[in-house]
């Protein structure tokens, strides 16, 4: 079950269309937020709350409510549509000015779809009773458009050239516009022919009404409305305001009518709470079963709302929409909390709900006991714990999904940022893809595992010609949800995320720690090496932190500071001064990955830099390459001249040391001698070499 779900998940997650629509919804958290509070504040379950809160300062806070709800809300759909538009128009290839003209076409296909300003656009078309009609005059018109764009500009490049490149896409763009217009101009009059419907909407409220004519007031007509109910909602579709004609014609007469069980105020009670989904259960399911800090920080986001029956927040949040996974307990909860109350009801313990007093915003408890006293309150209990228990195996399934596929995104993060020779170029935390969104939640766990002093600090020995150990070499063994993550990822994204520093200085500080252990308690000295960047080694109160950390451990003649030379050590006046600090302190400092770069032969001749490691590239091919092999001799014979050591990474075999030996490297390190390990390994390792 779990590997259908996962290739159906996958599917999904790679599918352009649903992560543009996913991702639209995820920028429009901050509207959601704001306009769930304003109806919340509008709509307090207090008697004559309202009415009072109108009259309040001449009614101008309640007017002020209003607005922020119809800035919000009333333009959910148009928010929406240029949201999801920028998004799949970026999938698509679409440049930075090619993207704004999408944007643009897919606002004007959604006006023409209600057929204008003169047709039967209402400013209610905006909000969310358009976001259906939304959706597809996004991806639509942002398909059509684009790829006749890409004809267009292709065709007549060499008009415009030597033109702004606004100007180009706006030239290249009219045909393009016209043209994607017109499918949907002529969509919006066909449905009003073949149909008989003003427009895509209607067309919906139509169907809605026929359905409404087959649903009755009764167990079966509830279970029908609300499996279609739910299914609109997770299609994307705003299910409140598409089944409100069925609402009203269906369940609303009967209110009063003491011998109807189905009534708006039973499904408000006891089948919606916390909202379309029963969600109220599926917040309570992650507080108590995630183990993820994201779902249950979304819980607490979305806690405040669903207590008030509002739940845009943790549908479009988590999401619930288009999450196949969550499709089977969206639905199956609030038919469980039809089922339980109206057998309840039935059953006369629960008492027919007479009052039209219980509005929809009314919280849990509360609206039991004033449908149905005590009873309805014990009731409403039971389909808690019924709707979350039916939500708990869902929230883990979910959860083990999720780590499922976050393995192979790493990989794909961690290839993306060796691909590229600066790893800020990468910009993993303003992507607006999957990788993007994991490369947040791994700085955000990175940031708290850091505060915690959480990350596993490994180190991989360093032995001269004789085997002799001499050194190590301190490396990050970061983990996030049990799954290992490459040292260049994680210090790509904790650059990124302006923690480097911070996780630097930690690093350096474990490492001190672990080698005046060791070294006291084997009563033998060797060199600790700590990796910086070379903007670290620019940064003069970084490096002078460093220099007395090392002495308040009085290990400064053990510390080696190494420098990668993938940074680019370019020219700059601190990194000579700060090279200098730390020789007057008698830390080394080393050039690591070094491949005869110009810039590093540069420093080289100053005589700041005490060890050089090859490039392992280079090592990799010293036996089987003899330009490799010419490479490290030369490189050897260079420190000769200039004073400094060479040490070899990647020695995986006896055949590479023995050659690096008769090249004359002293120093080296790799898997033939050990992998990395943790302290008490090393320890063990220094005993016996």
């Amino acid at each position: 079950m779990l590997q259908v779900l996962q290739k159906l998940h996958s599917s999904i997650e790679e599918n352009n269309i649903y992560s543009s629509i996913r991702k639209a919804l995820a920028m429009l958290m901050p509207a959601l937020l704001v306009g769930a509070a304003a109806v919340s504040l509008m709509n307090l379950p207090f008697p004559g709350y309202r009415e009072g809160l109108e009259q309040l300062f001449g009614g101008h806070l309640f007017r002020m409510l209003d607005f922020i709800q119809s800035s919000t809300f009333g333009f959910l759909a148009a928010f929406l549509v240029m949201g999801v538009s920028y998004f799949y128009s970026s999938t698509l290839g679409a440049d930075k000015f090619a993207r704004i003209m999408c944007i643009i076409m897919a606002f004007s296909a959604f006006i023409a779809s209600h057929g204008g300003p003169v047709g039967s656009l209402k400013l209610e078309n905006f909000g969310s009773i358009g976001v259906f009609s939304a959706l597809l005059c996004s991806v639509i018109s942002t398909k059509i458009f684009y790829e006749l764009y890409v004809r267009s500009r292709r065709r007549f490049r060499s008009y415009w050239e030597g033109t702004d490149d606004a100007v180009i896409v706006g030239m290249s763009s009219i045909l393009p516009y016209c043209l994607t217009l017109l499918v949907f101009v002529l969509a919006d009059i066909l449905i009003g022919v073949i149909f008989g419907a003003s427009d895509i909407n209607a067309l919906l409220f139509g169907i809605m009404d026929v359905i409404g004519r087959v649903i009755k007031p009764n167990l079966g007509g509830g279970i029908l409305y609300v499996f279609l109910l739910q299914l609109s909602w997770f299609l994307g579709m705003h299910g409140g305001n598409l089944f409100e004609p069925v609402h009203l014609a269906v369940f609303v007469p009967y209110n009063k009518d003491p011998d109807v069980i189905l009534s708006k105020v039973f499904i408000d009670s006891y089948v919606l709470i916390g909202g379309c989904g029963t969600t109220v259960c599926l917040i309570i399911a992650l507080f108590l079963f995630s183990k993820t800090r994201a779902n249950r920080n979304m819980a607490w986001g979305a806690l405040p709302f669903a207590v008030f029956n509002i739940n845009e927040f943790i549908i479009f949040g988590l999401p619930v929409i288009l999450n196949p996974i969550m499709l089977v307990p969206f639905i199956l909860a609030p038919m469980s909390a039809m089922i339980i109350a109206y057998t309840a009801t039935a059953a006369g313990i629960l008492p027919i709900s007479v009052t039209e007093g219980v509005h929809w915003t009314t919280p849990a408890l509360f609206s039991g006991y004033m449908s149905g006293g005590v009873a309805g309150v014990v009731v409403q209990v039971v389909i808690i714990a019924a709707g979350t228990a039916i939500y708990a195996p869902f929230v883990r399934m979910s959860e083990r999904l999720r780590d499922q596929l976050e393995a192979p995104m790493i990989q794909r993060a961690f290839k993306l940022v060796i691909s590229l020779e600066n790893h800020r170029a990468a910009k993993l935390l303003t992507r607006a893809d999957d990788i993007g969104v994991l490369c947040k939640t791994m700085l955000s766990q990175l940031r708290e595992d850091l505060e915690n002093e959480n990350i596993p600090v490994f180190f991989q020995p360093q032995v001269d010609c004789d085997g002799k150990m001499t050194g190590c070499e301190a490396l990050l063994r970061w983990t996030y949800r049990g799954n290992y993550v490459p040292p260049p990822l994680a210090v790509a994204i904790a650059e990124q995320g302006m923690i480097f520093d911070a996780l630097t200085d930690y690093i350096y500080r474990v490492s001190l720690i672990a080698m005046v252990r060791t070294r006291d308690t084997l009563k033998r000295k060797f060199k600790m090496s700590v990796n910086i960047s070379p903007e670290q080694l620019t940064n003069t109160k970084f490096i002078i932190r460093l220099i007395n950390i090392a002495g308040d451990y009085a290990v400064e003649d053990g510390v080696c500071l190494e420098v990668t030379e993938n940074g680019t050590l370019t020219h700059n006046e601190n990194l000579l001064e700060n090279a200098m600090l730390l020789r007057d302190s008698n830390v080394s400092v080393a050039i690591d990955d070094f491949s005869m770069g110009s810039t590093s032969l540069k420093y080289l001749k100053s005589g700041l830099f005490k060890f050089v490691k090859l490039d392992g590239s280079i090592v990799k091919e010293v036996v089987s390459n003899t330009r490799s092999r010419e490479i490290a001799r030369s490189i050897v014979k260079l420190g000769v001249e200039l004073g400094f050591e060479v040490v070899a990474e990647y020695v995986e075999t006896g055949e590479l040391r023995d050659e690096l030996a008769e090249l004359g490297v002293k120093y080296m390190q790799g898997f033939y001698y050990s992998r990395a390990v943790p302290e008490d390994a090393l320890a063990e390792f220094m005993r016996e070499h």
